[in-house]
């Protein structure tokens, strides 16, 4: 199944694609969501407070798999980048 918010943002972009003015009808909205972003964070920073604890007990190992997915995020990134660039033909200049 397709988790609701890729879906909702294939809708945008399909959106987007199909009816160029859309960017000009969903402006006030975006700047009003963007104005009030930090709200978003609160119950991020409930949570981590209330868990605390916890937190502590597994630092080490929140640490390593912070670190771990960091550089695998960053290696898979680079991957991907030298096989578009080499489909695409991109470094043969």
């Amino acid at each position: 199944p397709l988790p609701g918010p890729v879906f909702g943002m294939l809708i945008l972009l399909c959106l987007f694609i199909a009816w160029r003015p859309f960017a000009e009808v969903l402006r006030p909205v975006a700047q009003g969501i963007l104005a009030n972003l930090s709200l978003l964070f609160v119950p991020a920073g409930v949570g981590v407070v209330g868990h605390m604890s916890t937190l502590g007990t597994q630092a080490v190992a929140l640490v390593a798999a912070v670190v771990i997915s960091t550089v695998l995020a960053i290696a898979v990134a680079a991957a991907t980048f030298v096989a578009v660039a080499k489909l695409t033909g991109a470094g043969d200049e």
